[in-house]
């Protein structure tokens, strides 16, 4: 997650999308690092796979407070979350969520 709020630094210091309140961005960029910055490396929540939306992609709902946190850093517009499903030896599910946006600023 830190390396996605580098990537989107740029927007958070000088925000070109419509957002409500473009003057806190540069504050709440600086609010959210810090909060990452408290987290650990690796982050379990429990999510519930969406299996009723049928097609290739993986769709998920959570009401754990490391997925609305995920929820929270994305930026509209400009992010993307990829969610691999990975499967152990054992059958146990996995996902490796992972946020980006392209390269902005």
């Amino acid at each position: 997650m830190l390396k996605y709020l580098e990537e989107t630094k740029a927007e958070y210091l000088r925000p070109e999308q419509p957002y409500l309140n473009k003057g806190i961005m540069p504050n709440l960029w600086q609010e959210r690092k810090s909060t990452v910055e408290a987290l650990p490396d690796k982050i379990d929540f429990e999510i519930i796979e969406q299996t009723q939306i049928a097609g290739p992609r993986v769709y998920v709902k959570s009401n754990d407070k490391a997925y609305k946190l995920i929820r929270e850093l994305s930026l509209p517009n400009i992010t993307f979350i990829s969610i691999v499903k990975l499967l152990d030896d054992n059958g146990k599910l996995t996902y490796y969520f992972r946020l980006s946006c392209p390269k902005i600023g």
